[in-house]
């Protein structure tokens, strides 16, 4: 549990990602949103000691796939960073769900 604490801890310190400006972006990042209130609700349940559903955490692979697809059909550099940011964000959310499913 040590190290979901630390990792936990780490990732709280993350700056969250930015409000896009294009609209297809913004349904993902209200997606990454939602998304990452999932992961840090259930993350923080199993650091109180409080039991969660195996299907509590998962990694969210249709929302990485969405990500990637808008980056490789971006028009523009704001909207490229953005989305880049996006699925940079999702890989430290992919890294704290690996180490708490390790501390199950």
């Amino acid at each position: 549990m040590r190290k979901l604490s630390e990792t936990y801890k780490t990732f709280r310190r993350l700056k969250f990602p930015k409000t896009p400006t294009n609209d297809i972006l913004d349904d993902i990042f209200t997606d990454l949103v939602q998304y990452d209130s999932h992961v840090a609700g259930s993350v923080d349940k199993l650091l109180k000691g409080k039991a969660i559903k195996s299907t509590d955490l998962y990694f969210d692979i249709g929302l990485e796939k969405r990500i990637q697809e808008f980056i490789s059909q971006a028009k523009n550099q704001d909207d490229l960073k953005n989305a880049e940011t996006y699925l940079q964000y999702l890989d430290n959310l992919r890294e704290l769900i690996r180490v708490a499913e390790a501390a199950k």
